[in-house]
C-alpha cells in the first residue's frame, strides 16, 4: 500500500477464494485497532465465527468492532452508532 492507508480512501482486497482475504484483513484491523477503531463488517461469517478466527490469530481490541450484517442500512446505523477510524467491508459483493 505504498507506505500506509490514506485516509477517505478506498481499498480492495481481491483474490481466489480461500486464499487469506478475511484472514488478513481481520490481522490488518486488529493491528489498526491497537490505537484507532475500527469497525469489521462481514456479510459472510457470523460475529462468533469471526471471534473465533480473531482468538485463534490472537487478534484483540476494545477498539475493533464485528458486526456480521448484509443490509446497508443497518450497517450505515451502526456506522452512525460507533463512528470508526476504519471501516473493513467483508465481502462488497454480499452487501
Amino acid at each position: 500500500m505504498g507506505g500506509g492507508i490514506v485516509k477517505g480512501s478506498l481499498i480492495l482486497a481481491s483474490g481466489d477464494p480461500g486464499i487469506g482475504k478475511s484472514t488478513m484483513m481481520l490481522m490488518l484491523s486488529g493491528n489498526i485497532a491497537k490505537s484507532k477503531n475500527v469497525l469489521y463488517v462481514s456479510g459472510e461469517e457470523s460475529s462468533q465465527q469471526i471471534k473465533m478466527r480473531a482468538d485463534r490469530l490472537k487478534v484483540d481490541s476494545d477498539n475493533l468492532f464485528i458486526y456480521s450484517e448484509t443490509l446497508i442500512s443497518s450497517i450505515e446505523s451502526e456506522i452512525e452508532r460507533i463512528k470508526p477510524d476504519y471501516i473493513v467491508i467483508d465481502s462488497v459483493q454480499t452487501i
